[in-house]
């Protein structure tokens, strides 16, 4: 049988999961403590891989709800978790082995298990074949049995020989016990397909490897069922290289059992360096060694063929180390011929974050090939760009009647920042393949850039060339960082900075990023803003429309801020520095100033403003303007016909 979908009510904070397809692999992210837990905790108990607790109503039934639910938990259990299931040829086939006849009209199986830690089934049932087993296999009095043969369906309609349907379905039930499709629904559930249910495996603690154990002492441990979790991760490894254990008890030939540990070594190396790109040219040895009092032992050791030494595995990185050992854990699961589905809580956690790409790729080509894949995330780089549109977000607060959803949009700024994320990594990648790129400090002078030039260029003025790429990155001292990362001898950069930075460049980089400082377009001292290149009335006039609501609600201020009010502060400091300490010293939005608050109001009224642009403010961005298209002009490779990817965002 194969999994399709899950669903998961009433079990601690998810009142209803809703159904989840479960497709080849499925992300689930949510912001810590939303439940994503909690769902997959809920999930495996359905037929866990190993012996768990069962629930108890007492600490996972939600808390606001158990009053109403305590006094009739036991006679009337809730149901947990469901599961459907489309059933195979063999699945029906083993129904019939079990029953002697078809019984289903159908192949569709969902099954639930409840508090009381019961399962029971939904199948559509052949209801002509169903009268026929009860028929036969149950004890029922003659003359009912008679009346049954009478009719091909136990439906409320049925009707008998002589046209009487009243009493016959009641009888029955009374002789069976319950409803009869029900009855047989869970007897067929129970003696055919119970077994045939997957199996649940929940990974929440990935145990790190010992790199050095004692064969004797292991074997041991493990005859007394007392593994620990390094052992385990110990005897994964084995299985992955192909070794037995017991092999190592024996003495007699260590030059055929050195090179079976060679061999293994290699395989080993293979398989799990293929995923692992962050250190050089790595191989796995695995030795066997007798220690002074005459130990058996079994050594991990790491050689790093670039340098030409070896190490333990212990003075490997934790990240390495937590890498392999999962991917011994995993790939022996893969390994197994057992029908699993596998739930992994935050797999690749505290790797860095090319590692998690790579091992993300492991778990997605290489185990969710063999086994339906649940995990959960909180990294962007676990979360595969080709299939974000099956990730599931996951609230503790339900979204309409829901606690896991796709729609984004009702996602809180936590849940959506992943997502964004991924987006992003590739947005920034499609950008940087094109030449003409202008650095700025903040958001805000990237929206006011592409929202001045739109209203210029409405009014037949020299608005910002569209071949430039206009790229926010913080802080001006960014510049030498950005340029090595991204490739000086493949971007032509230029930037507009409040002020040339005093640190953070090479000694080239000054040829090789053309840098202007927005004072050269501003009447003010100080770091000038892009603010400071319209004029005074105009920026107040949007920041009175960016700040309504918060200005209105303050005591003792005008409903409205002008050039009177600033004009008691520095006159000749920068106009953003000026706002700012008028807010502060009024408590205006809690003394609160965001630039990117008014920018992106601007943007928003756009076509309102674009008969307020006064003729000042025209004439000084048609300047900058001009000078930035010049400098564009002056890069070699620059397509006359090449247009921003961004600017048609604001356009």
């Amino acid at each position: 049988m194969e999994l399709d979908e899950l669903r998961v009510r009433n079990y601690r904070c998810i009142e209803d999961s809703g159904w989840v397809s479960v497709d080849r692999f499925t992300t689930l992210i949510g912001r810590n403590e939303s439940g994503k837990t909690g769902f997959m905790k809920a999930v495996e108990r359905l037929n866990a891989a190993y012996s768990v607790e069962g629930y108890d109503p007492y600490e996972d039934y939600p808390r606001d709800e158990w009053p109403e639910y305590r006094d009739h938990h036991e006679e009337d259990p809730e149901v947990v978790v469901s599961a459907r299931f489309d059933l195979d040829e063999e699945d029906h086939a083993a129904i019939e082995s079990a029953f002697g006849r078809a019984l289903l009209d159908g192949s569709t199986a969902t099954v639930h298990r409840d508090y009381g830690d019961e399962l029971s089934w939904d199948l559509a049932i052949d209801e002509s074949a169903c009268i026929d087993h009860i028929r036969a296999e149950h004890e029922i009095p003659d003359e009912l049995s008679a009346r049954l043969k009478e009719i091909e369906s136990l439906s409320e309609r049925s009707e008998d020989a002589s046209g009487a349907t009243d009493g016959l379905r009641s009888e029955l039930k009374a002789e069976l016990g319950g409803e009869p499709t029900d009855v047989l629904t869970n007897e067929i559930g129970t003696e055919a397909l119970e077994e045939r249910l997957p199996q649940f495996r929940y990974i929440g603690e990935y145990a790190i490897m010992d790199g050095t154990i004692e064969i004797d002492a292991l074997l041991e441990r493990r005859e007394n069922d007392e593994l620990t979790a390094s052992d385990r991760v110990f005897l994964s490894l084995l299985s992955v290289a192909g070794l037995e254990l017991e092999e190592f008890q024996e003495v007699d030939d260590w030059r055929r059992r050195t090179a079976e540990l060679e061999n293994a070594s290699a395989s080993v190396t293979e398989e799990a360096m293929a995923y692992w790109g962050q250190s050089g040219d790595i191989q796995i040895r695995i030795n066997s060694t007798t220690t002074n009092d005459g130990n058996r032992v079994l050594d991990v050791r790491i050689e790093n063929r670039d340098l030409d030494v070896t190490v333990e595995f212990e003075q490997r990185s934790h990240g390495f180390r937590r890498f392999f050992s999962n991917f011994c854990q995993l790939t022996d699961m893969k390994q197994r011929d057992e029908d699993l589905v596998l739930l992994l809580d935050e797999p690749g956690l505290n790797l860095h974050a090319r590692a998690k790409q790579e091992f993300r790729t492991f778990i997605t080509e290489e185990l969710a090939g063999e086994h339906p894949l649940i995990y959960t995330t909180h990294s962007p780089f676990m979360i595969d760009p080709e299939t974000v549109h099956r990730t599931y977000m996951v609230r503790s607060d339900a979204v309409g009647e829901t606690n896991v959803f796709t729609d984004v949009t009702e996602a809180d700024p936590y849940t959506r920042f992943p997502l964004r994320n991924v987006f992003e990594f590739d947005l920034m990648d499609t950008l940087l393949v094109r030449p003409g790129t202008l650095l700025v400090e903040k958001k805000a002078d990237h929206v006011y850039l592409y929202v001045v030039s739109k209203l210029l260029e409405d009014l037949d003025k020299t608005g910002l060339d569209p071949r430039w790429t206009v790229i926010p990155i913080t802080n001006a001292s960014n510049i030498g960082t950005f340029g090595s990362l991204f490739g000086e001898d493949q971007l032509e950069v230029a930037a507009l900075l409040s002020e040339a930075p005093r640190a953070g460049l090479r000694p080239n980089d000054e040829s090789a990023v053309q840098i202007r400082e927005v004072r050269e377009y501003a009447d003010t001292t100080g770091d000038s803003t892009l603010e400071d290149i319209l004029s005074e009335s105009f920026f107040i006039e949007i920041v009175n429309r960016a700040y309504a609501t918060e200005i209105d609600e303050t005591d003792g201020v005008p409903d409205r801020l002008t050039a009177e009010a600033l004009a008691q502060t520095d006159p000749g400091s920068p106009i953003v520095e000026r706002v700012r300490s008028y807010f502060r010293s009024h408590d205006i939005n809690h003394g609160e100033f965001d630039r990117d608050q008014v920018a992106l109001c601007m943007q928003e009224n756009r076509e309102e403003l674009a008969e307020e642009l006064d003729p000042e403010s025209r004439r000084s961005f048609t300047r900058l303007f001009t000078d930035l298209n010049r400098t564009l002009e002056s890069f070699e490779g620059i397509d006359s016909r090449e247009r921003s990817i961004l600017g048609s965002l604001f356009g």
